[in-house]
């Protein structure tokens, strides 16, 4: 796909999966290898493409949940010329894989609002905390519709195609990475699971686990205290801090996130945590789709994983 003004990257969750529905801080950036955009079609059923067809009738779903959530939204999205486009044909030409952790749904949310919003929000607003949080707060009920529980922040790095820092205060910031991650020959990479994930039911999951009747057990705050240390460790550029903190949250997830995780790479895990070659966490909500690894030596690491049939894909920081 050409990129375009309209196009919306792919996203890539660095940390704060899961744990921002704990209120943790998160950090993504924006991953353009991949991007969505909507587009119109002729809308009779016998010219347009079986894939186009499928995904105008997704988006009429989508039409139908949005309009359905009262009086406020009707201020927020153009329903009249939403409905038109969709009678003639609109559909996401997309080539985000779905269930892979790199934000779909998210590009999908950002794209319809960008296309129908009534009042999208000026530079000026976007400057602001209270800008930032009100359209955070926007895509949250937009991407809910995917997912149960969204808290916004995927569409959010995708509408805007800048890197974002999730506060703790639930307040999006926008943030330039640190330069000169691979300088020493570490990398950040990307492994294929050769599989997709659902995401609703590994969040029922996960709420069930660590914030049942909605009381955060302290695993849960451990968790969100090593997500917020990581974060602050890999901005400060802070190389050996983060080394260990990397490996911590790796081990962690491997033991309490096994549902996430695709069975076959249990021991490609441990494999990495045990040789300090790479650490693997998961990339979005896991259960298939990618997983993202870090490696002190990229190198060291791509050998390893190659020599048993592993082919990452660096990610460029």
């Amino acid at each position: 796909m050409i990129a375009s003004a309209s196009s919306f990257p792919a996203k890539i969750l660095l940390f704060g999966e899961y744990t921002i529905l704990l209120g943790s801080s998160a950090l993504s950036l924006p991953y353009p290898t991949f991007s969505a955009e909507l587009t119109l079609s002729c809308a009779d059923e016998m010219t347009s493409s079986r894939k186009q067809v499928t995904s105008n009738r997704h988006l009429f779903t989508f039409y139908n949940y949005l309009s359905g959530l009262g009086e406020t939204f009707k201020q927020i999205i153009d329903f009249e010329r939403f409905h038109h486009d969709l009678i003639r044909g609109l559909y996401l030409q997309s080539t985000i894989p779905a269930g892979y952790g790199l934000g779909s749904s998210g590009a999908l949310v950002a794209s319809v609002f960008d296309r129908f919003a009534t009042f999208p929000p000026s530079q000026d607003e976007l400057a602001t905390d209270e800008g930032m949080l009100r359209l955070k707060n926007i895509f949250s009920e937009m991407e809910a519709f995917f997912h149960g529980k969204s808290s916004g922040f995927d569409p959010s790095v995708s509408f805007l195609k800048i890197p974002l820092l999730l506060r703790q205060n639930g307040v999006p910031q926008q943030i330039k990475l640190p330069q000169g991650f691979l300088a020493g020959g570490a990398g950040i990479f990307l492994l294929d699971t050769g599989q997709t994930g659902k995401t609703a039911p590994l969040v029922k999951f996960f709420l069930d686990r660590f914030k049942p009747d909605g009381k955060i057990t302290e695993e849960g705050r451990i968790l969100v205290r090593l997500t917020n240390d990581n974060i602050s460790a890999f901005l400060d550029f802070s190389d050996h801090t983060f080394r260990e903190l990397m490996k911590r949250l790796s081990v962690i997830q491997s033991e309490e996130f096994k549902p996430m995780i695709p069975e076959k790479f249990l021991s490609l895990w441990s494999e990495g945590i045990e040789s300090d070659l790479f650490y693997l966490k998961l990339c979005g909500s896991g259960g298939g789709g990618n997983l993202l690894g870090f490696a002190p030596d990229l190198i060291k690491a791509r050998t390893f994983l190659q020599d048993r049939g592993y082919y990452p894909i660096l990610i460029p920081v």
